[in-house]
C-alpha cells in the first residue's frame, strides 16, 4: 500500500498530533517524516488559558477601530436642516430660527436721555418695524417736540433743521432676525429722547436684555456601515460632522463626541444624533452665543461635553443719517467777506477787495454744501437670508471586510475556549504576547505562544 496520501498522525502513546512532511521507502518499509501539531497536541490546555485577545471571529467589541480595512476615495453626504417637529415624527419647518426680512424683525435702540432705566447715559428700547417707522417720523417729520415755532422763515424752524441734528441723540440702532419677545419689558407710549420727550411714540423700554432661544433640531446621519461593523465607524477617522450656523460660520465638530449621542430615529431608516444648541442674544451689545452639546440616548438631560461655543455679532447694525448745513458759518463766514471787501476797498486796496469778495464767496459755497451726519453704518442680513443652519455629515466606506478568517478587535483578558468555533461563526484568534504553558518541549511552548500571536483557528 503506498501511504502517500496519509497527511496526519496521531500517536497515543505520546498523546501528540503530527502533520506529515515526508515519505520515504527503504527495506520494504516506509518511512514517515513528522512535525508535532502543537495546537492540535496541546488543545485543552490551550482552551483553559486566558490571554490577551486583540481579534477574534466568535465576539468582539464594536466601539473598536478596526484599522485593518482601507477606505474608498469617494465618501458619502448627508445633511440634515435644522428643523422643528410637528409632533408626529415628520419635519414641519426647515432650516433657520432667523427672520430673514427687515419688515419682520425688530429694532434695539439706544437713546442718549435720563432715562431712570438708562444703563449709564443710554436708555434702550425695543421697535417693532411699525414702530421704528414711527420713530423716524417723529424725528424727521416736524421739530414741533423740540418746542421750537417757525415765527421767522429765515430764522425759525427751517434754520433750525440744517443746523441741529435730531440723531446725536441715538446711540446705536441694531436690527434683529428675530420676532420681538414677549417678556421682553413694558410697553410705553412716551419716549425720552435729549432733554425732550417723544410721544405719542410705542415702543418697549428693554428690561430683560438676554433672549434665549433654540435653533430647532440639528441631526447628524448615521455612518451606513455602522450597524454591521461596529459604532466605531460613527466617530472619527470614518465620519465627519460638520456644523453650518449662521451667522457664526462653519465648525468641524468632534466626531467622537457625535456619535455619543446616537439613539434609532423611528422617522428615518437612520440613526440620528441628539443634538442641541442654545442661543444667547445680549440686545444690547447685539452680540450673541451658541452652545452645542449631545445628550445620552434616552436621557435628554444628561449633559456630555459641550461639542461646540462661538460668540459674534447677531444684531444687524442700521446707519441713521440726516443731510445738513452749517447755517450759522454760512452766516458769519458771508459777513466777514463783505467786511473785508469795505476796508480793502476804502484803502484803494482793488486786488485785496477782489480777493476778499472771491474768499467770500467760496467760503459761502462751502458752508452751503449739503455734509451727511450719519450714526452707525450698515450691516448684511445675507447670512440669515442665504445660508440654513445644518449638520453635514461625511462618511468615508471602509472596504469589505473578512471577520470569519481575520476576526475583529476584541482587546481583552479572555479564556480561549470561549472563543472556539461554533456554527455562527468560525474560531479565529489572534493574541498578544500568549504564554500558555505547556508540558512540552521548550521549542514547542515557544511555537504554540507564537501561533497564538499570529492568529489560529480554535476549533
Amino acid at each position: 500500500m503506498n501511504p502517500k496520501n496519509f497527511n496526519y498522525a496521531s500517536i497515543g502513546t505520546f498523546t501528540r498530533y503530527y502533520y506529515v512532511t515526508n515519505w520515504e521507502y527503504s527495506g520494504r518499509l516506509w518511512w514517515a517524516t513528522l512535525s508535532n501539531d502543537v495546537l492540535a497536541s496541546y488543545k485543552t490546555y490551550i482552551q483553559n488559558s486566558t490571554c490577551y485577545v486583540l481579534r477574534a471571529a466568535k465576539i468582539y467589541d464594536n466601539k473598536i477601530i478596526d484599522g485593518l480595512y482601507p477606505t474608498t476615495n469617494q465618501p458619502d453626504t448627508f445633511t440634515e436642516y435644522a428643523s422643528t417637529f410637528n409632533g408626529t415624527g415628520q419635519d414641519a419647518v426647515y432650516g433657520t430660527p432667523w427672520k430673514q426680512k427687515f419688515e419682520d424683525g425688530f429694532y434695539v435702540v439706544g437713546i442718549i436721555n435720563n432715562d431712570n432705566a438708562a444703563l449709564g447715559a443710554v436708555s434702550y428700547y425695543a421697535f417693532t418695524p411699525s414702530e421704528f417707522a414711527g420713530l423716524k417720523y417723529a424725528l424727521m417729520g416736524n421739530t414741533t417736540w423740540t418746542n421750537i415755532t417757525d415765527t421767522n422763515p429765515d430764522l425759525g424752524e427751517n434754520l433750525y433743521k440744517s443746523i441741529f441734528n435730531p440723531y446725536q441723540y441715538i446711540a446705536s440702532v441694531n436690527w434683529f432676525p428675530r420676532s420681538m419677545p414677549s417678556n421682553i419689558g413694558t410697553a410705553i407710549t412716551a419716549v425720552p429722547f435729549g432733554w425732550w420727550t417723544l410721544q405719542p411714540l410705542s415702543c418697549h423700554r428693554i428690561e430683560n436684555h438676554i433672549i434665549e432661544l433654540q435653533p430647532g433640531t440639528l441631526r447628524a446621519v448615521e455612518h451606513s456601515q455602522a450597524p454591521t461593523r461596529g459604532t466605531y465607524m460613527l466617530g472619527s477617522p470614518y465620519s465627519q460632522y460638520r456644523a453650518y450656523l449662521p451667522p457664526w460660520g462653519e465648525f468641524e465638530l468632534d466626531a467622537n463626541l457625535v456619535a455619543m449621542g446616537i439613539w434609532e430615529s423611528t422617522d428615518a431608516p437612520f440613526k440620528v444624533n441628539n443634538l442641541h444648541a442654545q442661543i444667547a442674544i445680549d440686545l444690547i451689545s447685539g452680540m450673541g452665543s451658541i452652545r452645542m452639546w449631545v445628550t445620552a440616548p434616552g436621557n435628554d438631560m444628561q449633559l456630555n461635553p459641550t461639542l461646540l461655543y462661538q460668540s459674534t455679532m447677531v444684531a444687524v447694525p442700521i446707519q441713521l443719517a440726516q443731510i445738513n448745513t452749517n447755517g450759522w458759518g454760512q452766516i458769519q463766514n458771508v459777513v466777514s467777506s463783505v467786511a473785508n471787501f469795505g476796508s480793502n476797498l476804502a484803502s484803494l486796496n482793488i486786488g485785496g477787495a477782489i480777493s476778499s469778495v472771491a474768499n467770500g464767496i467760496i467760503d459761502g459755497m462751502e458752508n452751503n454744501i449739503p455734509h451727511v451726519m450719519s450714526v452707525g453704518s450698515n450691516g448684511s442680513i445675507s447670512p440669515y437670508a442665504t445660508e440654513l443652519m445644518r449638520i453635514e455629515s461625511i462618511h468615508h466606506i471602509a472596504v469589505d471586510d473578512n471577520p470569519q478568517e481575520r476576526g475583529r478587535p476584541l482587546c481583552k483578558n479572555v479564556q480561549l475556549g470561549t472563543l472556539m468555533a461554533d456554527t455562527n461563526n468560525s474560531g479565529y484568534i489572534l493574541t498578544s504576547g500568549a504564554d500558555v504553558q505547556i508540558p512540552g518541549l521548550e521549542s514547542e511552548i515557544a511555537e504554540l505562544n507564537q501561533n497564538l500571536d499570529t492568529g489560529i483557528f480554535l476549533e
